[in-house]
């Protein structure tokens, strides 16, 4: 990430306002943690391009990374009427609704997620949380156990299907699974 950065600020030298090497050294910055520096290369593309989507959504990324919700949540609204089948801006705001305790909200969303990519894992990932907190773990376990087959490799959806199997909440879902028809 540091490299590439490093080849996006040669662009920028010449090309101060090519805002295409703007955004991907923005990525680059957040990719290595300096996300102030980074959501300023993004500040400085949407003040001249309003719309442009990829800066939108990744400045709505940067600031769910500094758990500034609402600043998140403005920038997912704004992709979501860019593009309302931007499956992931729904799941970003799905998280940041949950984040600030609007269960409900974030559920409808997350939901809305899946209607658009019913591989979204992340979706499946945020159902299970809101259902955790709700205190719905069969519920939870299920979707969990969805986000986990969809990716297995996921490290969140891994650690959070373990833990509701071990703090006892696997009991209940194992026999549902084994009675359930495949």
């Amino acid at each position: 990430w540091d490299e590439a950065g490093g080849q996006f600020l040669q662009v920028l030298q010449k090309k101060p306002e090519y805002l295409p090497a703007r955004g991907n050294l923005a990525v680059c910055l957040q990719q290595t943690g300096e996300i102030e520096s980074a959501l300023a290369q993004y500040r400085y593309i949407v003040e001249k391009e309003p719309k442009n989507l990829d800066a939108n959504f990744n400045m709505a990324a940067a600031y769910e990374t500094k758990k500034m919700w609402d600043d998140a949540a403005q920038h997912y609204k704004q992709v979501v009427q860019l593009d309302p089948k931007h499956f992931m801006a729904f799941t970003g705001l799905a998280r940041c609704l949950f984040a600030k305790g609007d269960n409900n909200s974030a559920l409808v969303l997350y939901k809305h997620s899946l209607e658009l990519n019913a591989k979204n894992y992340f979706a499946y990932l945020g159902i299970g949380k809101v259902q955790e907190r709700l205190g719905q773990r069969k519920a939870a376990i299920e979707n969990y156990t969805k986000a986990v087959a969809i990716n297995p490799k996921d490290y969140l959806c891994q650690s959070a299907l373990k833990k509701m199997l071990e703090s006892g909440g696997g009991r209940d879902i194992a026999t549902s699974l084994r009675a359930s028809p495949q």
